[in-house]
């Protein structure tokens, strides 16, 4: 968990008065709801009926961007080139935009069952409290049952390296997600998009949920740029070979010791499997695995060395 890279601190520092992690906490909770709560009764209602239009309205826009990609497929009947290259470039386009109106409807269905996951996210700041105060008691306590104290050092590095694996992870996607927002906002502003600044920034936070984050970054620009879409969507799919094939898999590899297309193949075989919930569990189970795998590995070869210098073998 990468919340949990400082062990709970009994005393402030500075020798004021003593101040354990959970008061802390607390107290940052009690401050955000003192801002929000007051925000919360003012405005609630609004976004809860802003989430129940969107929602009703994910068909429509879903729709619209499919009419504005069958639009798109006659980009190249203005070129006046010859059969031999316009029916290649036909076939290969109406491929492409079947491929992607396919993948847009399944989204569609999926975002518009997305309102009855909302009540959930209240649980994030529960979970994140319980981590914070207790991971560190959660850890030792979990270690010490381990019968050898070989395995207990081993459980405790097991346990440390997947919370550095999780954390780097995080700040890969927090990265990538910046990255999307610089190259957003003047791209969205070139292409003369109403309000770049807010669709860059929605790009970027879209960023977070693999495949379906770009695929409703792509609906909403495309639902507001009415006169040229086709710019528009040469600049997405730009952005997407840029982002998914080179700035990503390096920013994953480098977080998580993975080769660059080892990710693109994760990423893929992860949609292939579980959709939008599989792109995002792809990654961080691989890592899981792959840590598990080497102290597995190590804590055997060290059990058979100690072992043959036990009895006296030569390693």
């Amino acid at each position: 968990m990468p919340w949990s890279g400082c062990d709970t601190a009994p005393h402030s520092r500075g020798g004021g008065w003593p101040l354990s992690r959970g008061i802390a906490v607390l107290a940052i909770y009690a401050l955000t709801a003192t801002v929000m709560l007051p925000l919360w009764m003012l405005a609630g209602h609004r976004f809860d009926m802003a989430l129940d239009r969107m929602t009703s309205l994910v068909p429509q826009h879903t729709a619209r961007f499919v009419d504005q990609l069958h639009t798109s497929e006659r980009w190249h009947q203005a070129l006046g080139l010859p059969p031999a290259i316009h029916d290649p470039i036909e076939r290969m386009t109406r491929r492409v935009t079947h491929g992607v109106e396919r993948e847009a409807r399944a989204l569609g269905i999926e975002l518009a069952g997305i309102r009855r996951l909302v009540p959930w996210l209240s649980m994030v700041p529960v979970a994140a409290f319980l981590m914070l105060t207790r991971w560190t008691r959660f850890r030792r306590s979990r270690t010490r049952v381990l019968p050898t104290p070989h395995l207990q050092w081993r459980g405790n590095e097991f346990l440390r390296n997947l919370n550095g694996l999780l954390a780097a992870y995080t700040r890969a996607q927090a990265l990538s997600a910046l990255i999307v927002v610089a190259m957003c906002w003047p791209g969205f502003a070139a292409l003369r998009l109403s309000y770049p600044g807010t669709l860059a920034i929605s790009a970027g936070l879209l960023e977070m949920v693999p495949l379906a984050g770009p695929i409703i970054a792509a609906v909403v620009a495309t639902a507001m740029a009415t006169d040229h879409v086709v710019p528009v969507l040469v600049f997405l799919a730009a952005l997407r070979l840029v982002q998914d094939y080179v700035i990503y898999p390096r920013l994953i590899s480098r977080a998580m010791h993975l080769h660059p297309l080892a990710v693109v193949v994760l990423l893929w075989a992860g949609a292939a499997i579980g959709g939008v919930i599989g792109v995002c569990l792809a990654v961080p189970v691989v890592g899981a695995m792959q840590v598990t795998y080497r102290h597995w590995r190590e804590y055997h070869e060290i059990e058979n060395l100690v072992g043959q210098v036990t009895r006296g073998v030569p390693a």
